[in-house]
C-alpha cells in the first residue's frame, strides 16, 4: 500500500477492504498477494451472499487488485473473466429496490395543528424543534447540508414581529463540482422568511 498513489480515504478504504480480504483467505490457508483467480471470484461470491451490493464488491476488488499480483498482464479487477464474473453476479442476485414509503402531506400538517405540537404556549420546546425543522425543510425543498448550514445566531437569524429570517453561514454551503452554490441561500442572497406559527 506503501506504493499506492490514491488519496487518503481511498488508501484507508482500501486498506480495510484488503485486510478483511487477508482474513478470508488466510483462514482456508491461501496466500492473499497471490491468490489463486478463481479463490479471488470465490471472495465476491461469498461478499454478493453476504448482501453486499454490486458497487461495494467492485470496491473490494479493486482493493484487492492494488495488492494482488496481475494474472495474464493485467489485474484481476480488469480481467475479462472478472467482468464477466461480475455481470453474472448481477443476474444471479439481481439488486432489489425497495418501494418508497408514501405520506401524506395534509395528514401531517393536521398532525401539527394538535398535541403535542399545540398549542405552542404549552408545546415542549422538543416537538417544537421537530415542527420547526419539518416546516423549513418541506417549504424550503432544500437538502441535508444546505439545512445544517443554517444558523440560530445573528446575524443568520434576525427575529422581526411578525417574522423569522434565517440564512446559512456562507463557509457552512457546499458547492458542486461546477462551483454553483445554491440558489437564493448563497452570499447576498434574501435567506429563508418564514411567519411565525401559532
Amino acid at each position: 500500500m506503501s506504493s499506492y498513489k490514491g488519496a487518503p480515504v481511498t488508501r484507508k478504504t482500501y486498506l480495510s477492504k484488503w485486510t478483511q480480504f487477508v482474513h478470508w483467505a488466510t483462514s482456508r490457508n491461501i496466500r492473499p498477494q497471490d491468490a489463486p483467480f478463481p479463490d479471488v471470484l470465490e471472495y465476491l461470491l461469498h461478499l454478493r451472499q453476504s448482501h453486499l451490493s454490486l458497487s461495494s464488491i467492485r470496491v473490494h476488488l479493486a482493493a484487492i487488485a492494488t495488492f494482488h499480483a496481475t494474472v495474464e498482464d493485467t489485474t484481476v479487477f480488469a480481467h475479462p473473466v472478472t467482468k464477466q464474473f461480475l455481470k453474472g453476479l448481477q443476474a444471479l442476485y439481481p439488486e432489489v429496490a425497495l418501494p418508497q414509503e408514501s405520506w401524506e402531506l395534509h395528514l401531517v400538517l393536521t398532525t401539527l395543528t394538535k398535541p403535542p405540537f399545540e398549542p405552542m404556549a404549552t408545546c415542549s420546546l422538543y416537538h417544537l424543534s421537530l415542527k420547526t425543522a419539518f416546516l423549513v425543510a418541506i417549504i424550503s425543498a432544500r437538502r441535508v447540508s444546505e439545512m445544517a448550514a443554517l444558523m440560530a445566531e445573528p446575524p443568520f437569524t434576525i427575529f422581526f414581529k411578525n417574522k423569522v429570517t434565517m440564512r446559512p453561514h456562507p463557509k457552512f454551503l457546499g458547492m458542486d463540482f461546477c462551483g454553483w452554490r445554491p440558489g437564493g441561500w448563497g452570499p447576498g442572497g434574501r435567506g429563508l422568511a418564514m411567519e411565525f406559527w401559532s
